[in-house]
C-alpha cells in the first residue's frame, strides 16, 4: 500500500484540516499522514523517518523573500541550508545509511542561474553568482546534493555500482593513499586510525551494517587486512634496499644503529623480524582467519579466494553479505539498536537473519546458508524476490 505523507515546516496554526491537505487528499486518491515538525527540530524529524516506510521525499520548504534575505542572511541560511542539512541526515543517515532514502525532489529555484547572459533562458545556462542570500541559500543546497550525489554514487548506495567496480575504486584511490610510505610508519601506534577510516571504505564495498565484525570485512572485500597489508609493504620495501647496494642507507641496514628509544620501530627491526620470518600475506590472513570464532565462518574455506556474488547487483550483494555475516536490519536486531519496539517478524516470532532464512514460513529459503553463500540460480532469485528491507 503506498502512503503519503506530508512534514509541515513553520506553518503555525496549520493542522490536518487545512484545505491544502484535503486537495492533495483528493488529486492522490489517499489519506495523508499529517505532521507539524520544523525542519530544524533533527529529533522530531528523525522519529518520523524511525515510524515509517519512506521511499521519497518531495522538499518544498524554504524562506524565500528576497529582500529579507538581505537584511537577516544569518536567519536565511539556518532557515533554508541547515534545515536541508537535517532532513538529508534523517534521510540518509540517521536510519542508518543502510536504510536510507535517495530519492528526493527538490524545489529550486530560477534565481540560481544569476544574472542572465542570454534570453530565454534554459538549463544549459550557466549557474552561480547568484545576487541575493535567498538564491545563495538555494544555489549550495543545488551544490550539496550534487556533491551528496556523487559520493553515493561511487559508494554504490541505491544506484548500484557493482562490488568489483568498488573494489578496484577502493584500493586504487583510498588504499594506495592511505598506505603511501607505509614502511616507514608501519609500526606507529597511530596506524588504528588510518584503519578505522580503512574499515569504514570496506564497509562500503561490502555493505554490511555498522556493528558487523571487522573480521568479516578483508573476506567479504576481498581485500586482505590493512595491518598484514602493511607488514607486506614493509617487507618488500626492506628486500629492495638491501638488494641496492649503492643506496645511501644500505651500510645502515648492515649494521643498524641501537635504538635511542624502546618506542621507537625502524624499518631496519621490522624488516628484518618479517624477512626471518619469511613473511606472507596470504599465510598469515589464512592463520588469523582459522583462529578467529565467529558466526558461519565456516563457509569461507580460505580467505585468500574471492567469495561468490561480487557482480550482483547492489541490492542483491548486501542482502547476501548481511545474511552471511548474520548482522541485517531485521527486527530483533533492529530492537537491540534503538530502532523498533516489536522484535517479531510477521510470523510472530522473533526476527532474527536465521530466522528469515531457514524457519520463518513466509520468507524462508530452502536450500540453506551453504546453497545461499554460493550464489546458486535458485538462492539469486530468492533475494531478487525477498519482499524485506534488512
Amino acid at each position: 500500500m503506498v502512503q503519503a505523507m506530508i512534514i509541515m515546516w513553520m506553518c503555525s496554526g496549520l493542522d490536518g484540516q487545512a484545505p491544502s491537505l484535503k486537495r492533495a487528499e483528493q488529486i492522490t486518491g489517499k489519506t495523508l499522514i499529517f505532521y507539524q515538525v520544523d525542519l530544524l527540530d533533527k529529533d522530531g524529524l528523525s522519529e518520523i523517518f524511525k515510524q515509517h516506510k519512506i521511499d521519497f521525499v518531495i522538499h518544498f520548504a524554504a524562506m524565500k523573500a528576497v529582500g529579507e534575505s538581505m537584511q537577516k542572511p544569518l536567519f536565511y541560511y539556518k532557515s533554508n541550508v541547515v534545515s536541508t542539512i537535517n532532513l538529508l541526515e534523517a534521510m540518509i543517515i540517521m536510519v542508518m545509511k543502510e536504510n536510507g532514502v535517495y530519492n528526493m525532489v527538490f524545489s529550486s529555484s530560477c534565481v540560481v542561474y544569476g544574472n542572465p547572459q542570454y534570453l530565454p533562458i534554459d538549463e544549459s545556462h550557466p549557474i552561480g553568482h547568484v545576487p541575493n542570500v535567498y538564491g545563495r541559500t538555494k544555489f549550495a543546497i543545488e551544490q550539496m546534493l550534487e556533491d551528496i550525489c556523487r559520493a553515493e554514487k561511487l559508494a554504490g548506495s541505491s544506484w548500484g555500482s557493482d562490488a568489483n567496480t568498488l573494489r578496484t575504486s577502493a584500493l586504487a584511490l583510498v588504499f594506495s593513499t592511505a598506505e603511501y610510505c607505509a614502511p616507514v610508519w608501519e609500526g606507529s601506534c597511530h596506524t588504528k586510525l588510518i584503519d578505522t577510516q580503512l574499515n569504514s571504505t570496506l564497509r562500503i564495498i561490502t555493505g554490511v551494517c555498522q556493528p558487523t565484525r571487522i573480521d568479516w570485512l578483508p573476506v567479504l572485500a576481498h581485500i586482505s587486512p590493512p595491518e598484514l597489508r602493511r607488514k607486506e609493504a614493509t617487507k618488500k620495501m626492506y628486500q629492495k634496499l638491501l638488494d641496492s647496494p649503492d643506496l645511501e642507507i644500505n651500510p645502515i641496514l648492515q649494521s643498524p644503529p641501537n635504538h635511542r628509544l624502546k618506542s621507537r620501530k625502524p624499518i631496519w627491526s621490522r624488516g628484518n623480524q618479517l624477512l626471518s620470518q619469511n613473511f606472507s600475506n596470504s599465510e598469515a590472513w589464512t592463520n588469523s582467519w582459522i583462529s578467529t570464532d565467529i558466526p558461519n565462518k565456516n563457509l569461507i574455506t580460505s580467505p585468500n579466494v574471492k567469495i561468490p556474488g561480487f557482480s550482483l547487483p547492489r541490492r542483491e550483494w548486501v542482502l547476501l553479505n548481511r545474511f552471511r555475516t548474520g548482522q541485517g536490519r531485521c527486527a530483533e536486531l533492529m530492537k537491540l539498536w534503538g530502532y523498533t519496539k516489536d522484535p517479531n517478524c510477521a510470523c510472530n516470532v522473533p526476527q532474527s537473519m536465521s530466522h528469515i532464512l531457514d524457519d520463518c514460513p513466509l520468507y524462508k529459503f530452502n536450500g540453506g546458508i551453504s546453497n545461499l553463500h554460493s550464489v546458486t540460480p535458485e538462492a539469486l532469485n530468492w533475494l531478487k524476490d525477498l519482499p524485506l528491507r534488512l
